[in-house]
């Protein structure tokens, strides 16, 4: 018995159960939704792989919180050979049958096999046998007019209704209609499927649901009522068409957001981010470090796949709810309206903790603004010049003092970072100043005594950062020197190189123009969020 986790391996299993379609129907679904964000939080189990000869999937043991939960406690099976799905399904690793659970398939082994297993481990057994339909284009389904995102209902349905969301107001109604519902477990698991899996909903004037249509984790039509005052009227058919079809913007098929951990994936967005280039800098940055061993321990969020409108980056474990150093997220979009959408999913950022927001767009700033002022969040933002430079090798490597030499900064030396930094001198900013050095690109300058005397670091978005030369060795071409090397290893490893200026430091940006970087028409914005029940009695 083995544990599918590996995404690619999840998305080289679809497309196997799809050849297999139709028997393979309920595990395709389940692992289809698995592989888009798996909001039931389900896991694949097969006998073997790649030649697998059986698949199970099931709840990952934190969803099966109630032991006499059958709803929620649900299991997929197909196989290809019946004598090996009889032997997982008895596997007690594979399916505790001292648990309530139900299982789905549309094979005869199945059935039997768990019938003798059940008899034998003296289970009670309820089968539900349903003929299976099979639509192979809802879209393809004629309709007598073009469809009008609320209003839109075909001919023969009444004109007092109307298209409209399923919530978790309306689970009372669906678990009680239910001739095997009525209770809290029920209750629950409507719950649970208007909230992760497409519905569709009709309702009359006085905005009460009277027809309906569900999905559920397997990606089968399901529940499907309509309100006896309101029946052959087209009601049931055009609720089944309208799941298909998906009328209703706001109730997309797959949920707004999608954590994207296939290597392949992750890879083939490099590319595309690299084709929105300058725009896309600090995200591209992110995901070319998760790609490369990860070092910052980062992850990807988009709002869709493959057609994705924004791209988040953010931590994957937040150890400080205070860190504002370290809870760094980085945002590019394509259409501002999803941008603003993302931001505000709670469970693509928790605002309730305090972060850092690093992005090259106007929209992104417009919208994270809004956002926090409405939760009582104190945004502190920093605006800075772009600067790229096209080829750091171009210009020849910089004459160094001869009591100067190049060598390694390393967490001995965390704590001049953290002092000499405008916004350091704390235990945060010096944990984050150890992680960039251990973790990223840096240079640095040392005297005779071996005392470290001017450097530059690089972050986890590929950005040169913190570069700082101490008062008594300016003016002799240090941080160019610094800058130059950074800048070097970046670029060997395949990053941009670009950082970012304040309009009114002069100094470096004379020591840029020198180096020969390009100052781009984009501000590079810098947001340190930090929650607060007022605002304005609090500070950075």
């Amino acid at each position: 018995m083995h544990i599918l986790t590996c995404p690619s391996k999840l998305q080289q299993l679809e497309v196997m159960l799809r050849r297999s379609l139709p028997q393979s129907l309920t595990v395709h679904g389940a692992v289809m939704h698995i592989n888009r964000g798996n909001p039931a939080q389900h896991e694949v189990v097969v006998d073997s792989w790649p030649e697998f000869k059986v698949v199970l999937t099931r709840p990952q043991k934190q969803v099966m919180k109630d032991k006499w939960d059958f709803y929620a406690n649900f299991y997929a099976a197909f196989y290809r050979d019946v004598d090996a799905c009889r032997t997982l399904l008895e596997n007690t690793e594979a399916i505790d049958w001292t648990m309530a659970f139900k299982v789905r398939c549309l094979q005869n082994g199945v059935y039997e096999a768990t019938k003798d297993i059940a008899e034998a481990r003296h289970v009670h057994l309820k089968p539900y046998s349903f003929l299976t339909a099979l639509h192979p284009d809802p879209a393809s389904c004629s309709q007598n007019q073009s469809v009008n995102i609320i209003s839109w209902v075909p001919d023969g349905v009444r004109e007092d209704l109307h298209f409209g969301t399923i919530n978790s107001s309306h689970t009372a109604l669906l678990s009680d209609t239910w001739s095997i519902g009525g209770n809290s477990r029920s209750l629950r698991y409507m719950d649970s499927l208007v909230c992760n899996f497409p519905s569709t909903g009709l309702f009359n004037k006085e905005g009460q649901l009277v027809a309906w249509c569900l999905s559920d984790p397997v990606g089968c039509l399901t529940h499907i009522y309509t309100h006896p005052q309101y029946r052959g009227k087209g009601c049931m058919e055009t609720v089944v068409q309208g799941i298909g079809k998906n009328p209703l913007a706001e109730n997309p098929v797959w949920p707004a957001m999608l954590l994207l951990t296939c290597p392949s994936k992750l890879q083939l967005l490099e590319g595309m981010l690299r084709r929105s280039l300058p725009q896309s800098l600090t995200v591209h940055g992110a995901v070319m470090h998760i790609n490369r061993g990860n070092p910052a321990g980062h992850e990807v969020v988009v709002d869709s796949w493959p057609e994705f409108k924004v791209v988040l980056t953010r931590p994957q474990v937040i150890k400080d709810n205070w860190d504002f150093y370290a809870n760094l997220y980085a945002a590019f979009y394509q259409d501002v309206d999803a941008c603003r959408a993302l931001l505000k999913n709670a469970e693509a950022i928790d605002w309730s903790k305090a972060f850092q927001l690093k992005f090259l767009q106007d929209g992104v700033y417009e919208a994270a603004k809004d956002i926090a002022e409405a939760r009582h969040v104190l945004v502190k933002p920093y605006c800075y010049d772009t600067t790229l430079h096209p080829d750091p090798f171009s210009r020849p490597q910089k004459r160094l003092r001869d009591d100067l030499h190049f060598g390694t900064i390393n967490s001995s030396h965390a704590a001049l970072l953290s002092d000499t930094w405008s916004k350091g001198g704390n235990r945060r900013s010096l944990r984050y100043m150890d992680n960039l050095v251990r973790n990223f690109p840096s240079t640095g300058l040392f005297n005779k005594e071996g005392q470290l005397v001017s450097w530059s670091l690089s972050d986890e978005f590929g950005c040169l950062t913190h570069g700082y030369t101490h008062p008594q060795y300016r003016g002799q071409g240090c941080i160019e020197a610094v800058t130059q090397a950074t800048a070097r290893t970046l670029y060997a490893h395949g990053f941009p190189v670009y950082g970012g200026v304040l309009a009114e430091n002069h100094p470096s940006r004379q020591s840029l123009k020198r180096q020969n970087f390009d100052f781009l028409p984009w501000t590079y914005y810098m947001l340190f969020m930090t929650p607060t029940l007022d605002p304005k009695n609090s500070r950075l």
